[in-house]
């Protein structure tokens, strides 16, 4: 693969969520536990495990990439492979699917990112159609609409709040010196049909390189969480913009090792469905040298109970490590997870999310939050 075909696929890369190049997805069994005790952060219990395999047929999913627990236990959950969104019960029984590829109505072009961002509701944004569809617990598509401007990524609340940061302006390749600038582009705050309702300006978005710093949001009922990796803080906003507070989260100071790095550009090069573009690809990025320290955090979640949580743990390390801090500052506790987990959501007593296991077959889990001993 030449350099355009690596420009391309960097370009398509950016659009489809800056969130997907960190994801996690490797062997794991998932079993949890928590360090320390609150009341109502107590210890994770995986409550149900469904396999993506089928003994006929298709498989339930192949590349999940979000989803959402409804109210009455079904699971949506959307599938970036075949472009469609799986409706399981809360048994795990896969009871209807809905989507396929086309642009079309209820049809889908690209499955980046879903979001639980109303109640029992998965919004689905398809950067490719420049839409969002909202899939009803039933399975039904309920409507579509379409976010301003050209955005990189995106982060909702239960609500309907969406917090949107742009694509930067001029991306270039990246430098095989490493020398990558930090690109900035606008956070608009948008409701849930697509108007704009705020903004915070202009943010540092992400440095184009491997593990460079790349900025991530998360959205609660009361709150935009920003963090940019410079530290180990994240900035606080009131839903309309203004400027709350900062909230301590994050392990600085740790130092990138070249195990650290390649497992990274792994995990970025799963992006590429052929595989020899997957190993032009890595080849180019090895080439880039690696940055000296971590960020102190790869991804953000509101945690549901108007605090936030920060995946800390490396990719590849085997386990899965999301700190928190409750929104009056003080530290929750941390959650340990045996293996690489994606989280999809965090709900006031449950995560969702997925992994792959050794057989590289994708499962989605779901864990429940015990209340922690007093």
């Amino acid at each position: 693969m030449g350099l355009n075909a690596i420009a391309r696929h960097l370009r398509v890369a950016a659009t489809m969520s800056l969130a997907a190049l960190l994801a996690c997805g490797d062997a794991g069994s998932g079993r949890a536990r928590a360090e320390g005790s609150e009341a109502g952060h107590g210890p994770l219990t995986k409550v149900l495990d469904i396999e993506g395999t089928a003994l006929l047929g298709s498989p339930p999913f192949e590349a999940p990439v979000g989803g959402a627990l409804a109210s009455d236990g079904t699971i949506l959950i959307a599938d970036g492979s075949s472009l469609s969104i799986r409706v399981f019960s809360q048994e795990g029984r896969l009871v209807r699917s809905v989507g396929r590829e086309g642009s079309g109505p209820g049809e889908l072009q690209s499955v980046p990112w879903a979001r639980q961002c109303g109640r029992d509701s998965l919004f689905v944004w398809d950067p490719v159609a420049a839409r969002v569809s909202v899939v009803s617990k039933e399975g039904a598509i309920a409507r579509d609409f379409r976010l301003p401007g050209n955005p990189a990524l995106v982060e909702c609340s239960r609500r309907g709040q969406f917090a949107v940061i742009m694509q930067p302006k001029d991306v270039r390749m990246p430098d095989p010196s490493g020398k990558a600038p930090r690109y900035r582009a606008p956070l608009l705050l948008v409701n849930a049909q697509g108007d704009s309702v705020g903004t915070l300006g202009d943010v540092p978005a992400y440095e184009n390189r491997p593990m460079g710093k790349r900025t991530r949001v998360a959205v609660s009922e009361t709150a935009v969480f920003l963090g940019t990796q410079d530290s180990a803080f994240v900035h606080v906003y009131a839903p309309a913009g203004g400027a709350i507070g900062l909230l301590p989260i994050g392990s600085p100071g740790r130092r990138t090792t070249p195990e650290v790095y390649a497992s990274a550009i792994e995990q970025m090069s799963r992006q590429l469905r052929i595989s020899t573009e997957r190993d032009a690809y890595k080849a180019f990025m090895l080439r880039i040298p690696m940055p000296e320290l971590l960020p102190p955090y790869f991804e953000l979640f509101a945690d549901g109970q108007g605090g936030v949580r920060a995946l800390t743990s490396l990719p590849g390390e085997g386990v899965t490590r999301l700190e928190g801090v409750a929104p009056d500052g003080a530290p929750l506790p941390t959650w340990s997870i045996e293996g690489d987990v994606k989280v999809f959501e965090i709900g006031e007593d449950y995560l969702l999310g997925s992994y792959e296991d050794a057989g590289d077959v994708p499962h989605i889990v779901l864990y429940k939050v015990g209340k922690a001993p007093t």
